[in-house]
């Protein structure tokens, strides 16, 4: 594993430990993860005071490694020098919402307004087929966040990452770099650019720059030539879905 790809983990559960954080943690990563961690640990002779769990992810198969109710996420196998992962955070569809008063109008049984709002017509009495959309409203769209890095240009990840609002790729080097950025097993910015286009992404976040590059501004006005919708990754941003 490489260090950049962890190195900031035991001060984020240290920082946790500090805090009095007592709710179990799950982490989900490559087996290595473990043993570093533990290592680290052991050697600061830091007794966590919460529980800690770790979950190995597949090596080399797309897998989903989280579901409940709400959401999921998928682990996306990358093209980096070592074995690497991506991610797709994944809302679930919601249900409908009857219309005001709907209920009342049709004498609508309690015990089926739950398969109604899962998308189901209601016949009434009089054996009238009302269409699930004349009698519910939609509620927004599931939300799709998609993050992949490092990794070299991959389009076959495009299929998994489809429609995405928001897709985060590695633009390591600018486009006149690309024997370089295929050697160090990373991304230009037209290449993150064509993923973006490909896969039908919304918007592109773009991240993890050379440090060759002293004015990162000249990565963004590439990577917008080919793709408009796109923000620059910078400490401390916040995102709200609902605004992009």
């Amino acid at each position: 594993m490489h260090g950049d790809h962890y190195f900031g983990l035991i001060g984020l559960l240290t920082s946790m430990h500090l805090l009095g954080r007592n709710k179990d943690l799950h982490i989900y990563a490559h087996e290595q993860l473990k043993s570093i961690i533990n290592l680290q640990l052991q050697a600061s002779n830091t007794v966590l005071r919460f529980p800690l769990f770790f979950h190995d992810i597949s090596l080399d198969a797309d897998e989903i490694i989280f579901e409940n109710d709400s959401f999921s996420v998928e682990n996306i196998i990358l093209d980096h020098t070592i074995n690497c992962s991506g991610f797709i955070f994944k809302e679930k569809k919601f249900k409908r919402k009857l219309k005001k008063n709907i209920v009342e109008k049709y004498n609508i049984p309690h015990n089926q307004i739950d398969a109604i709002k899962n998308g189901a017509d209601w016949i009434n009495n009089n054996g009238q087929i009302l269409k699930n959309n004349d009698i519910t409203l939609s509620d927004r769209l599931p939300y799709k966040y998609s993050f992949c890095t490092d990794t070299r240009f991959k389009k076959d990840i495009c299929l998994k990452i489809k429609d995405s609002n928001l897709l985060y790729h590695e633009v390591t080097f600018a486009k006149d770099l690309k024997e370089r950025a295929n050697q160090t097993g990373h991304s230009t910015s037209y290449e993150a650019a064509s993923i973006a286009n490909s896969s039908c992404a919304k918007n592109l976040l773009i991240g993890h720059f050379s440090k060759r590059y002293k004015d990162t501004s000249v990565l963004l006005e590439e990577t917008k030539r080919k793709f408009t919708n796109t923000i620059k990754a910078k400490s401390g941003l916040e995102i709200d879905f609902q605004d992009l």
